[in-house]
């Protein structure tokens, strides 16, 4: 990971707003980060019987696709190649 996806995801991340969702009858927790421009990312989890635990661990995985979508962003930013349009080609017998 290079340190341009490092410092974007921490913009990202201390600009974003998380939402926690607890699964009723479940050990299943949800947080989405809630970007500017509205944007959303989702984390999940289930196991640890603690509330605080949980929230903790969907959050890393939220950031965690965070790093992996700007990640992909940064590696396919790179200059844009321009595909001439093909000529058609007509075929007779």
């Amino acid at each position: 990971m290079t340190p341009e996806v490092i410092q974007s995801v921490e913009k990202l991340v201390s600009t974003s707003k998380a939402h926690f969702w607890h699964v009723p009858g479940t050990t299943t927790t949800c947080c989405v980060l809630a970007l500017d421009g509205g944007f959303t990312v989702v984390g999940k989890v289930a196991g640890p019987p603690d509330p605080d635990t949980r929230c903790k661990l969907a959050f890393d995985d939220a950031v965690n696709e965070l790093v992996r979508l700007e990640a992909y962003r940064h590696a396919t930013a790179g200059p844009r190649i321009e595909i001439a349009a093909a000529t058609p080609v007509i075929m007779t017998r």
